[in-house]
This record gives C-alpha cells, sequence and structure tokens, in this order.
C-alpha cells in the first residue's frame, strides 16, 4: 500500500511537472516563431504602414522676409511683373529690380505698387535717356571719322557719299538704324523738332517734306555735318551759312 501511495505520488508529481511545463514550452516556441518570422514580415510591409505612427514633423508658418512680410514680398513680385509687362519694349537692365533690392537693404516699408511704380517708372525712363545717349555718341563719332571724305553722286560708302547716302550709312553703321535711301523719303522717319531745338544726331533737311532735296545731321544747334556736294565732299558747316528748312529725331 506504501509502495503504490508513493508511486501514484510520484506520477501526480510527473504529470503535474510535465503539464506546468508545457505552457512554458508552447511560450517559448511561440516566441521563436515570431522571432524567425519578424524580419519577414518587416520586409514585406509597405513603408507608409512601418512609419505611419511616427510623429509628424510640424511645418512653420512662413517666415517674413527680411523688413517684408509674405503678403509684401508677393505684392513686390506682382509689382515687378507688371512693370515688366508695361516695359517690353525696353531693352531690360533691372532698373526696377534695382529699386526692390535698394528698398529690401534698406528697411524701407513698401507695401503696394502703387508705391513702387514711381521707381519703375524712373528707371525706364532713365535706360531710355542713357540709351540715347550711347547711340547719339556712337553716331557722332561715326559721322566725324568721315570728315574729308569725297562727294560721289549715289554714293554710299566711305570711298564716295551723296548726301543721303551719307546719312543713311552712318544711321546703320553706328546704331543700326536703317534709313530709306533718298532724302525725300528720310524726311518721313523720326519727329519733327523745332531748328531751336536741335541735338547731336537729329536729321536736317532742305526743301519741303517728301520733296526734301539736301539731309545732313546735327552736330549741336549750331552746325551739322553733311556731304555737300562736288569739291566739297563731307564737311561741317553753320547753319548760318547754310539754313535747313527743317529738322526730324529719329534717336
Amino acid at each position: 500500500m506504501a509502495s503504490n501511495a508513493s508511486h501514484s505520488r510520484t506520477a501526480v508529481s510527473c504529470a503535474a511537472l510535465d503539464c506546468a511545463r508545457k505552457p512554458a514550452v508552447k511560450v517559448a516556441a511561440l516566441s521563436l516563431a515570431i522571432a524567425l518570422s519578424l524580419p519577414v514580415t518587416i520586409g514585406l510591409m509597405p513603408a507608409e504602414r512601418l512609419y505611419a505612427d511616427e510623429p509628424k514633423v510640424a511645418t512653420s508658418p512662413a517666415q517674413p522676409v527680411g523688413p517684408f512680410s509674405v503678403e509684401q514680398a508677393e505684392q513686390v513680385q506682382q509689382a515687378e511683373q507688371a512693370a515688366a509687362q508695361q516695359h517690353a519694349e525696353t531693352p531690360t537692365l533691372g532698373g526696377f529690380t534695382t529699386a526692390v533690392s535698394d528698398a529690401f537693404l534698406h528697411g524701407e516699408q513698401t507695401e503696394t505698387y502703387a508705391e513702387l511704380a514711381p521707381y519703375a517708372e524712373e528707371t525706364a525712363a532713365d535706360q531710355r535717356a542713357r540709351t540715347r545717349v550711347a547711340q547719339v555718341d556712337a553716331l557722332m563719332a561715326e559721322a566725324l571719322s568721315h570728315e574729308g571724305a569725297p562727294y560721289v553722286y549715289g554714293g554710299t560708302t566711305p570711298g564716295g557719299f551723296d548726301c543721303s547716302g551719307f546719312v543713311q550709312y552712318c544711321y546703320r553703321t553706328a546704331v543700326g538704324i536703317e534709313l530709306p535711301r533718298t532724302s525725300g523719303a528720310q524726311a518721313g522717319v523720326g519727329t519733327p523738332v523745332g531748328l531751336d531745338e536741335l541735338q547731336p544726331g537729329d536729321l536736317v533737311f532742305w526743301g519741303s517734306g517728301a520733296s526734301a532735296y539736301h539731309v545732313g545731321i546735327a552736330v549741336d544747334g549750331g552746325s551739322y555735318i553733311h556731304a555737300a556736294g562736288s569739291g566739297q565732299g563731307v564737311v561741317v558747316d553753320t547753319m548760318a551759312y547754310y539754313t535747313p528748312s527743317f529738322a526730324m529725331r529719329v534717336l
């Protein structure tokens, strides 16, 4: 009886131990399976799911640019675009952009196009004036370089000029402007100016409109250069010597 009881207690203990071990074994096996399968699962998981729970980086609102707010900077950009369209025919040297940049550098609070428009207008006008000065300088240098060239009827080269051929050659060579061939046709180009308003580069004519028979280039308010005729060639004469009938401004 005692032996049987001891045997029974031993069997019960082993059974209890076995039962106690089985959950641990199951847990260990499950852990191992998870560990082995986890890299594969992660590898197959879409990136958006992998990082779906990561905190998002907050984007800060747009910051002011220099002394300008974001809205003001946009207005500046719109103003610059409007000025560029308005002065599309004028060679662009960035005058308006320079004015805006100066406003940034000096901390000026410019808020609307109405305040920036004068910069655009002034710089465009200045640019046109600078362009004209450069053209006039080039034209006069070209014209005066041919002083003493011979007169040739129908001539259009430095080897010999007639009056309209001389004017046409100088304008084409110096500033790239192609004038008509005859003095009568040249009289229809440009803007009329009074003889008391002459500036270097203006064209002076003798005759009337399309019937003009002679042309020269004003050197200043009191003189002009022209291909005078046989025996004289290209010379500078005064208004008092041979007074023109009218004048046109091309530049």
